[in-house]
């Protein structure tokens, strides 16, 4: 079965899962910091070592939610 990461976001959203790139789905408590990269980007560092791209089109409802 194929599902849409719209879909999958809105299912995991009342966990409190936040979308932070095209292809990558979260949970703030997993998350370890924010870094910086180049025009505006940032990286996600999880607590478990993985780094992933969040975007700046999803980068203000993770800051939310980190706040």
């Amino acid at each position: 079965m194929r599902e849409t990461m719209a879909s999958i976001e809105e299912r995991l959203a009342p966990a409190g899962f936040v979308r932070i790139s095209r292809s990558a789905i979260v949970h703030p408590r997993v998350v370890r910091e924010l870094q910086p990269l180049f025009h505006g980007d940032q990286a996600v560092l999880l607590k478990n070592g993985t780094r992933l791209t969040l975007s700046r089109t999803h980068r203000q409802a993770l800051e939310k939610l980190l706040a």
